[in-house]
């Protein structure tokens, strides 16, 4: 109706459609599931993050473990809200988490998830991926690498010694005939001058 109540001849059709809100959806690029942790004490993560509405929050949970202790250590969190812009629906992080404050011993391990939160006040539970951990290599590592290394460099030199070994014997070869083409070309000029 207008504002004289006479209606519309031809009145406009509203439709509504329920859109259900999915939990946003986390695809790590970078690091691995398992990997070792360098001497650099840092850890390069790369990850996406889509929701169909938006994101609001974003972050890592991590815990330290030491070989022979119990696993009742405390979880800490590390936001990454100031790495996207907010409203966002499809976000791409790339962070290099400087873990050298840590006090990380030979032998330990960190272990993290991803977290990921929608706008959704109904749904509160966030998306968590899979453990990630991170070792860092123990003694007994270290000296495994360190045989490793050597038994390959062991292997290196022997595959020189039988290269050298025959190129050495070809050498021979190839001068032994060349001193019989030598010795027949001066039996021949010797009997030419004959």
């Amino acid at each position: 109706l207008d504002s004289t109540l006479i209606p519309n001849l031809n009145p406009t059709q509203f439709t509504f459609l329920n859109i259900k809100d999915s939990p946003p959806s986390i695809i790590v690029n970078s690091p691995n599931q398992e990997f070792e942790i360098s001497e650099a004490y840092d850890i390069y993560t790369h990850f996406n993050v889509n929701d169909n509405y938006r994101i609001t929050d974003i972050w890592i949970e991590y815990k330290i473990i030491s070989p022979g202790f119990l696993d009742e250590n405390e979880i800490f969190k590390i936001s990454l809200n100031d790495k996207f812009l907010p409203q966002s629906k499809e976000i791409n992080i790339i962070y290099n988490w400087d873990i050298d404050n840590l006090g990380l011993l030979m032998g330990d391990e960190i272990h993290f998830w991803f977290f990921a939160q929608d706008n959704n006040p109904n749904n509160l539970i966030p998306t968590k991926t899979d453990l990630f951990i991170g070792k860092l290599p123990s003694l007994e590592d270290l000296f495994t690498d360190i045989e490793s290394y050597e038994q390959e460099s062991d292997n290196w030199l022997e595959e020189i010694k039988e290269s050298i070994e025959e190129i050495s014997d070809i050498t021979e070869e190839v001068e032994l005939e060349l001193l019989k083409r030598n010795d027949e070309r001066i039996k021949k000029k010797d009997s030419s001058e004959q």
